[in-house]
This record gives C-alpha cells, structure tokens and sequence, in this order.
C-alpha cells in the first residue's frame, strides 16, 4: 500500500501560526497529503493562544519550554529540535514561513535530512544586513536551501530571481495574511470611531536605542492635537516595553494594553485613525485593511505599502515621527480589503504548486509550474 504524502508544517510564533492557517486548512481539504505540524516552541508562551485562535490543535506536536541566552544557540537548539522531529515523521515536503528563527532552523533540518523545502513568503528583502536584524540575514540565508520560493508579490518574485533563483522554482502567489483576513473577518463591519486613536505597535530590538526619541516624536504628535489619543500594545520584549511603560503610562490620553488576540487586534486595526509600527506583519495589515500607516523604521523590505502614498517610513527621528503621524491622521481610510498583497487565494496557489512538485519526477532541478496570481 503507497504511504500518503506528508507535509511538515514548521512554526514557532505567532505570526507563523497566523499566516500558514489558511496553508494548512487548504491543505486538510484534500485526501491526497498528511499535514504535520511542528512546534519548535520559539515562543512557547504564544503559540497555544495562537493555535486555539486558528484552530491548529490537532496533529501539533507541543515542545517543551527552550530557554537560549543569545541567537547563535537559539537558532542551533531550534535546528536540533526540528532535525529531531522531522526524522520521526519523514515529510516528502517541509514547508517554513518567512524570516523567524524556526524558519531558518527548519530549512537547515530540512537540508540536514535530505529533504524538500518550501518558503513561504519567501523574497522579502531590505539588502540591509542590520535592518531589520536578524530577520534580513534569516531571508538571504534560507533561500539557497529552498526548492520551491512562494513569493507574496512581483517585487519579491524580481529580488528572488536577481539573487540566481531559477525562475521556475519561483511562485507569485500573493501573501497568505489576506487569506486570513477574509476568513477572519468577513463581511463584519468596521466598527465606529467614537474618538480618534492612533494604534501604536513597536517591539523590535533595533530599536531600543532609538526608544526614547520614538516616544517623544509620539507624544510630541499627542500634545499638537488635542483630541488624538493613543494605544500602545506592550510587547514582551522588555528592552521595549519596559521605557514604553515607564514614559507612558501617567499619560492621560494614552492607553497602555497586553498583546490583543488577533481577531481583537485586527478590530482595533480597523476602528484606528492610523497605524504607528515597527512591525512587518502590522504593516501588510494596516496597509490591507486601508489605514495610513507610520513605520518606524530605516526600511521596509514590503514596498507595497507605499503605494498609493499611504505610508511613511519615518526612521527614528522625532520631528519626522511627529510630522508622519500629523500626516496619517489627517487621512481618510479606504473601504474594503486592499489589493496590495494579492487577492486572497494564496494558499491555494501554494498547495496546487507543492502538489504538482511532489508528484513530478523525483529529478526535479527542472520542476516548472505554472501557477501564478
């Protein structure tokens, strides 16, 4: 009797879990593959949240808690952990997302093992090592070891082929993010406005040494218009949250809130004037729900956002930050689900191009399919 196909899914944050849902639901529609999950439990103290949110309880394998004092052991008990895993249930194909510590982790399991390896939301760049570190070198780094690169946009498919990629491993597919905001919310309205509020995200750690002009370029924004308000989600990090907190908290017009469940986040994304980030993730979604959006940031490696004059990527400078978020407020958001990551059927095109992969010839250098968005 033939053994079914298996798929191996790897995540390990959030972000992860919430962008391969819509990858594993379409994946589970279909009888001809097994998906298997993989927690490498990067950020153990997210992922059950996460996972009820999306519904990925079954087939999860949940590791113990893994402490790292720096990133070099973090990456190499991670590729330990994955190779572990992944030589139990022997995948035909594993599948990573983006540009975390278990993606990179899981690609070099993958190469260690022998076996093929799929990225999505693969192309993303900045060609900037440190900005955003280390998110920039994971990216470059999983690419050689990858067979099949799901790009989210034609700007990810060009640096994928400038960097030497053989075109036809490369898939435009869209970014799955909008798969699961249509499958999140729907056609639910986007709430009333009774006051208007900034959404303010930051967490990164490139920019601790920046927190304290970050601040005062927000509140430097607060004191000029008086009936703008603030909230301001605490990230774990303390290196961040910590002088957010500190600086913030006495401040009447400005509410300090713990990580929101994504449904709740993105209502809170929605019922926003604007949307203050550091955060890739926040920057496809404010730009997809049509907010104007400030990024605090040198660089963004979505160029997308910035279509449509939308977006600022205002650094870290104070009276920039300041005259960013006077700019967004004074915006209107546009209606709808904006276009500029794809049209929501990203997962699909990523299953029908790992399905004709794995049952093409087991050669398969010359692999070429011919899904596109």
């Amino acid at each position: 009797m033939k053994r079914q196909t298996r798929i191996a899914i790897a995540f390990g944050t959030r972000p992860e879990v919430i962008k391969l849902t819509p990858v594993v639901r379409e994946l589970r529609r279909h009888d001809w593959c097994k998906v298997v999950l993989v927690a490498s439990g990067q950020h153990r103290e997210l992922l059950a949240q996460s996972m009820a949110e999306c519904g990925l309880t079954s087939d999860a394998w949940p590791a113990p808690p893994m402490s790292a004092t720096n990133l070099p052991e973090m990456s190499s008990k991670l590729t330990s952990r994955l190779t572990f895993e992944f030589s139990r249930c022997q995948p035909d194909l594993v599948l990573v997302h983006g540009d975390t510590m278990t993606a990179l982790a899981g690609a070099r399991a993958a190469s260690r093992l022998g076996l093929s390896l799929g990225q999505v939301e693969a192309g993303l760049r900045t060609f900037d090592l440190k900005h955003p570190f280390p998110e920039e070198f994971i990216r470059q780094a999983i690419t050689p070891l990858a067979q099949l690169h799901f790009a989210p946009t034609s700007t990810a498919v060009a640096n994928l082929v400038q960097a030497g990629v053989a075109p036809e491993s490369v898939f435009l597919t869209g970014n799955t993010i909008v798969d699961h905001l249509k499958h999140t919310l729907n056609d639910e309205p986007a709430g009333v406005v009774s006051a208007p509020f900034i959404l303010v995200t930051l967490h990164r750690r490139e920019l601790a040494p920046h927190i304290d002009c970050v601040v005062s370029g927000l509140l430097a924004a607060l004191e000029a218009n008086a009936a703008l308000r603030a909230t301001v989600v605490l990230h774990p990090n303390p290196l961040i949250s910590t002088p957010l907190r500190e600086r913030l908290r006495r401040r009447p017009n400005i509410e300090l809130i713990s990580p929101l469940p994504h449904r709740q986040f993105l209502q809170a994304v929605r019922a926003s004037s604007a949307v203050v980030t550091d955060s890739g993730g926040v920057q496809e979604e404010a730009a997809i729900l049509g907010k104007p959006l400030v990024v605090v940031r040198k660089v963004t490696e979505r160029p997308e956002i910035m279509l449509g004059n939308r977006a600022i990527v205002a650094g870290f400078d104070p009276v920039a930050i300041k005259e960013a978020i006077d700019w967004a407020i004074g915006l209107q958001a546009l209606p709808g689900l904006q276009r500029w990551f794809g049209d929501g059927n990203a997962a699909e095109r990523i299953v029908d191009a790992a399905r004709q992969f794995l049952s093409a010839p087991r050669s398969r250098q010359s692999f070429v399919c011919s899904t596109s968005i």
